[in-house]
């Protein structure tokens, strides 16, 4: 311990000797881990950290699509010896009314059993229980912890309040506790839940679907749950023959498992990048660790031969390394801090649990660990070199520069080299990433983006009961709207443009028996002409589409291409699979969207009017969902306000959600593939900076300890420009090495990238040729101080030198 604390002192001063010196090494080693530190907290939070229910890894749902019949569920609650409890839900927004103003609430539909499957605890009141969810129950309904502080101040009297939940009386029984945040497929911050039967079929003897949730026996294993949901399943399509298809490949896996599949390979990614980030740093400091060691050979040589081990002295040095790297990990704490904000703040918010990331005791420790780490792997490579010179040799030449310094240049060069390959790495990978991100953002959707405010909107099941009723409220809606001063043109759909692809319905041609998928739009007349999609033949909807009269359908290219190929689809029928016996009639082709998404090609897809709605359940639920587009010539979001009002004087109980430009949802529709290119391109910045001054170091010590060989060439007669160019030499060749061994690691890394990429290949020639000419760049700058200070020097001055031996420069 006397040792330790003699050798941290002993750094300090050296620290305060050389304040420039260890300004820049602590200054590095701050980037280096800040910045795994703060990817880390995001990391834990997101992957590493349990949700926050009792044995959370018990909890399971079913993937490969997350809606499951009843039967099922009901069938394995049953038969399934493995599952301690199962339940299940229905995501649902809810309309209060009422108050001042209505509001809507995301919520849920859930089983009574569905909480004591989380065993979440209620702040005050009670659970659900089974005779909540019977038809002949009073409405109940139970509340978030949040909305009870945001809506009622905390109050208790909210237990037995009465709240009108989209036209429906229901009494607040519980508040559940601080604690409890619904996670799983779907989840959107649910605030509201009210109880259901789970029941086989509807009503109307279809089949009734809810997404499920199961709590494990806590002696259960998976693959025992999934080996009993293969038997209920197989016993399930055995009763519906009509059900086929890998859709019914139903897996299990853990609710953490499903939340974090999709953001799993991006915050992996990130955590790579910045483990390539502090390798670096480690790299550059090891650098200057040995150009430093150079300097002290004197002091360890006279140590040593006063009886100093070289254990002794290795421990001195290591000491000197990992403190100076703690220092570094506590500067890197206010990096951590600084960049952690940013990143949270250009985030996409649907990356699950993201709001929840904080700096704890386990980042402290973490920074901590990496410091420790990170001080004795860029510690003791320099250290072991400075230990191991022969003293002989060093005491024989008076105290100049040994002949074993040869031996550090190498593993000087052999770092920088290093260094190159790990930037030429995450240079190409971020400009693969950003490459991809401007190709996905170039993208035409096909529609108008531009002057379009969008409002999506659900009309309360109470007033609206049927089909012709949903149709006549859009009907006065759209006339209403339309007149609003501003509004250039006004439509009303299904679904947002850019998100077709979530109605997806199986149609058969007239005359064919093959079963195909299209997505699926509902819209008024002026949705083409608003939104400026292309019509390509015949007709598009106009006022006499109406019910009663000849039911028509649009359809897209890539829909006439899959029906019709080179016939003419004008005139030519056909109608849904799922039993609608009416016909559909084609009377138009518009140009294809992207109704998926940008990353996606278009798919088939098909349109019909919003008052030719089939008059099914299905129709009548979804169509209470629908989304009002319109359009302005400037200034589009003055008007959200007077459409708002508008709204409200045709129903003063209608929830008017927050507006939101179109612009600005596709914008957000690519905010994992921003977030992915701006950090990745971030931390290659980074690393670029690292390398030029890794790069600088060592041209820079290589020039100081060449000057009695530069003095001797100058006097031969060498110019300036000779000088020059030799210093470059240098540098261009130990960047040319790292450059090939990093074409090396990049064929061999970039290719798990595809699955991120869009518009771009994993070994994109100009990514690559870019990175190359940009790592040439660097190393070009960092060479160049250093090689005019070599021109600066006087070979009289130089000839006098005592700094290097002659036969070290003749080598």
């Amino acid at each position: 311990m006397d040792d330790l604390l003699r050798d941290i002192k002993q750094t300090l001063r050296n620290i305060g000797g050389r304040p420039a010196f260890f300004a820049t090494v602590i200054l590095t080693l701050a980037i280096g881990i800040g910045a795994n530190t703060a990817i880390f907290s995001i990391v834990k939070t997101v992957l590493l950290d349990p949700l926050p229910y009792p044995e959370s890894d018990q909890l399971v749902t079913m993937t490969r699509f997350p809606w499951t019949p009843t039967e099922i569920v009901l069938d394995l609650k049953e038969s399934g010896p493995s599952f301690e409890d199962i339940a299940g839900y229905y995501p649902q927004r809810f309309a209060i009314t009422g108050g001042e103003q209505p509001f809507e609430l995301e919520g849920a539909q859930v089983s009574a059993n569905f909480f004591q499957v989380f065993r979440a605890q209620t702040a005050i009141g009670r659970h659900f229980v089974e005779k909540d969810a019977q038809v002949d129950a009073p409405p109940t309904a139970m509340m978030s912890y949040g909305l009870w502080q945001r809506r009622y101040g905390g109050s208790p009297d909210v237990i037995g309040k009465t709240l009108q939940v989209s036209g429906e009386q229901r009494q607040v029984i519980g508040v559940l506790s601080r604690e409890f945040r619904q996670f799983g497929p779907r989840a959107v911050n649910p605030e509201l839940w009210i109880p259901f039967e789970i029941a086989p079929t509807n009503p109307d003897g279809s089949l009734n679907w809810v997404i499920p949730l199961a709590r494990l026996q806590s002696n259960a294993a998976l693959s025992n749950g999934q080996t009993e949901l293969d038997v209920v399943v197989g016993r399930f399509l055995q009763r519906h023959t009509q059900y086929s298809g890998p859709r019914w490949d139903l897996r299990l896996v853990t609710i953490k498992s499903e939340m974090v599949s999709e953001i799993r390979p991006a915050l992996f990614l990130l955590q790579l990048a910045v483990g390539v980030i502090l390798l670096i740093t480690c790299v550059n400091v090891a650098n200057l660790l040995l150009a430093r060691f150079s300097s002290r050979q004197r002091e360890v040589a006279i140590r040593s031969t006063m009886g100093a081990s070289k254990g002794r002295l290795l421990k001195q040095l290591l000491t000197e390394s990992v403190l100076l790297s703690v220092i570094g990990g506590i500067v890197g704490l206010v990096v951590m801090l600084f960049g952690l904000k940013l990143i949270l703040s250009v985030a996409p918010q649907d990356i699950p649990r993201i709001g929840e990331v904080t700096v704890d005791f386990s980042i402290f420790l973490f920074t901590l660990l990496v410091s420790v780490i990170t001080g004795l792997v860029f510690g003791v490579l320099p250290a072991m070199t400075a230990t191991r010179t022969a003293l002989y040799d060093f005491l024989k030449e008076g105290g100049r520069t040994p002949a074993g310094s040869m031996s550090k240049h190498r593993i000087s060069r052999a770092l920088v080299i290093a260094e190159v390959t790990l930037t030429l790495v995450l240079l190409v990978g971020a400009g693969l990433l950003i490459r991809s991100f401007v190709s996905l953002t170039s993208q035409t959707p096909g529609f108008r983006t531009a002057d379009v405010l969008t409002l999506q909107m659900r009309v309360p099941e109470s007033r609206y009961e049927s089909v012709p009723q949903l149709e006549s409220f859009f009907q006065l809606l759209a006339e209403r709207l339309s007149a609003v001063p501003g509004v250039e043109s006004l439509a009303v759909s299904n679904n947002l443009p850019i998100s077709r692809g979530r109605s997806i319905r199986q149609y058969i041609v007239e005359g064919e028996t093959e079963i195909r998928r299209a997505e699926y739009g509902v819209v008024s007349p002026a949705y083409f002409r608003m939104l400026e999609i292309p019509l390509l033949q015949g007709r598009s909807f106009d006022e006499t589409d109406r019910r009663g009269n000849l039911r028509v359908a649009v359809i897209d290219e890539a829909m006439r291409r899959a029906g019709w190929a080179d016939r003419d689809p004008i005139g030519k029928r056909f109608r849904f699979q799922d039993g609608e016996d009416s016909w559909l009639t084609i009377v138009g082709v518009v140009d294809n969207i992207k109704g998926g998404g940008l990353a996606r090609d278009p798919r088939p897809g098909f349109y019909i009017s919003y008052q030719q709605r089939p008059e099914t359940p299905v129709e009548l639920t979804v169509g209470r969902n629908s989304v009002v587009i319109a359009s302005a010539q400037s200034d589009v979001e003055n008007l959200a306000e007077p459409l708002r009002q508008a709204i409200w004087q045709i129903d003063s109980e209608q929830p008017v959600p927050e507006m939101a430009t179109l612009a600005s949802i596709v914008s957000e529709g690519v905010s994992p593939e921003r977030f992915r290119a701006l950090l990745l391109g971030t931390f290659a910045a980074i690393a670029l900076l690292l390398a030029i001054t890794g790069i600088y170091g060592v041209i820079e010590y290589l020039v100081a300890e060449r000057t009695h060989e530069f003095g001797i060439r100058m006097a031969l007669g060498a110019t300036r420009q000779d000088i020059v160019r030799r210093v470059f030499v240098w540098g261009l060749r130990l960047s040319v090495f790292g450059i090939i061994l990093g074409l090396v690691a990049v064929f061999a890394v970039t290719r798990f990238l595809t699955s991120l990429l869009f518009g771009v290949t994993p070994m994109d020639p100009l990514t690559v040729f870019g990175s190359i000419l940009a790592i040439v760049l660097v190393t070009l700058a960092a060479c160049n101080i250093p090689a005019r200070r070599a021109t600066r020097v006087d070979p009289i001055i130089a000839l006098r030198s005592e700094t290097v031996p002659a036969r070290e420069a003749e080598n």
